[in-house]
């Protein structure tokens, strides 16, 4: 194949099938925290980050892993993550969905 074929070094075809799989990992952890199976989530979630290191949705991952540390009774962890998310990514879409998954918690400690 010449270079016109390959874009950054992937194949489209490539690039497509990767996108795809990385689709099908999160909707397995977005599927285990909607049953109530925090831990299956976060395991699919690390089968995701050592599958797809560079992964082009790692943010929608980590929105997932603050739900599902939330969900698992992993709060403080939930905080930090979501902490460190905002630093990283100060204008991400994701911000608002982050924010109320960690509510709830601040709201406890308040009272």
């Amino acid at each position: 194949m010449g270079a016109a074929g390959v874009r950054g070094g992937v194949a489209p075809g490539a690039e497509a099938k990767s996108i795809a799989g990385e689709i099908a990992a999160l909707d397995r952890a977005r599927r285990a925290v909607a049953s109530g199976d925090a831990g299956g989530a976060l395991s699919a979630l690390e089968r995701y980050r050592a599958q797809f290191p560079r992964g082009v949705l790692q943010q929608e991952a980590s929105v997932l892993r603050i739900e599902a540390l939330s969900k698992a009774g992993q709060r403080g962890r939930a905080r930090e993550l979501a902490r460190s998310f905002e630093r990283a990514h100060p204008s991400s879409p994701h911000l608002e969905r982050i924010r109320a998954l960690t509510a709830g918690e601040r709201d406890e400690r308040t009272r």
